[in-house]
């Protein structure tokens, strides 16, 4: 049902249980969204930790096994801890 103080709906007529139910699915939405990048990292993480082991190390033949440059690959080893500030 909508209630609205005359013939007009406005935006400021939604009770504010509507407003709430919103925000909760607001929240949720970003929750949903953290957690799906969190899962995204951690197979990404996975995903090199493999590759890595199994051309021992070396990033070059790493990042030509997972089809991304040197950079993008050391940029993903520096976020995920995975490299030393030596390389």
């Amino acid at each position: 049902m909508v209630v609205s103080n005359d013939n007009i709906l406005n935006v400021s007529d939604p009770s504010s249980e509507t407003r709430e139910s919103d925000n909760e699915l607001k929240d949720e939405a970003k929750s949903l969204k953290r957690i799906a990048r969190e899962a995204v990292e951690l197979i990404e993480r996975r995903v090199i930790l493999d590759a890595l082991s199994k051309t021992g190390g070396n990033v070059t033949q790493t990042a030509k096994a997972l089809g991304v440059s040197r950079a993008t690959l050391q940029n993903k080893m520096k976020a995920y801890g995975l490299r030393t500030a030596n390389g």
